[in-house]
């Protein structure tokens, strides 16, 4: 069975650390480091299927270490735990292309939740070949990395241009530029090339990243609205309630209550 490896680092203070990690042993193999010097080697070395940075408050050298590694490793999900309820800094990670980001505390059982996610992926792509990583959501969106030999380079050059500044106003034709073509050229083949059409796909990243917010921060329906480019707060509800399900305010209401009685069945890991 294949037992995924988390290079776990640890930049808690040890007078706050928690015990959780100790419940992922049976399912994972945890590789835990102290020192950030040694983080680049340790990469290199142990080759992790997933990363996780565990911080109290991060500081500036703490988030310049993980877009390194995140540029150096592209194709290695991370994983941010913090005790910050910014939605600056959730913002900052998802423009980071980090995995996900939970907010402490945190059960044992959400973060087994939030890993089980990741192991069809990972199990799948358990080879030699480069892993393509997908964003946690409703939906599944198409992988960032371009491989340079799938048929979809024409327009896989735009998708990390569009998870860096999905939160921007995005104009169609300077997306369309970057992939050399008109606009009518370009829809036409991101809708065949990415199964959606252009303004689909941005909504849908705009989407999943404000239901990371309303998970992990106490920001008003308005401001997540904002942060994520959408300035209308009746537009943005309509969206959501779209892609989701549920209304915004629902679904962080839906959020809080399963925090709160949460023991994850898949892992056996209770909360805290």
């Amino acid at each position: 069975m294949f037992s995924p490896l988390i290079l776990w680092l640890d930049f808690v203070d040890k007078d706050r650390r928690s015990g959780f990690r100790s419940g992922l042993s049976g399912h994972y193999r945890v590789h835990r480091i102290h020192d950030m010097t040694v983080l680049p080697h340790a990469v290199g070395e142990l080759s992790p299927d997933i990363i996780c940075f565990d911080f109290d408050y991060p500081g500036p050298s703490e988030l310049a270490l993980l877009q390194k590694i995140k540029l150096l490793h592209p194709s290695v999900p991370i994983l941010m735990l913090t005790e910050n309820h910014s939605t600056e800094l959730v913002i900052w990670a998802l423009r980071s292309r980090v995995w996900d980001c939970l907010l402490k505390p945190v059960s044992g059982g959400e973060i087994g939740r939030r890993l089980n996610l990741m192991l069809p992926v990972l199990d799948g792509n358990n080879s030699q070949c480069p892993r393509n990583v997908f964003m946690p959501g409703r939906g599944t969106l198409k992988p960032s990395i371009d491989s340079g030999t799938s048929p979809k380079d024409k327009t896989c050059k735009v998708l990390p241009y569009l998870a860096a500044h999905f939160h921007e106003k995005v104009v169609l034709s300077d997306v369309a530029h970057i992939c050399h073509m008109g606009t009518c050229e370009f829809s036409r083949t991101f809708r065949r090339e990415q199964g959606m059409t252009f303004r689909d796909y941005l909504v849908r990243l705009r989407v999943e990243a404000a239901a990371t917010i309303l998970r992990n921060t106490n920001s008003s329906v308005l401001d997540v609205a904002c942060s994520v480019g959408v300035n209308d707060p009746s537009q943005f509800s309509r969206l959501f309630r779209r892609h989701m399900g549920v209304t915004p305010t629902a679904y962080r209401k839906r959020g809080s209550r399963a925090t709160r009685v949460e023991i994850d069945v898949t892992t056996g890991i209770g909360g805290q």
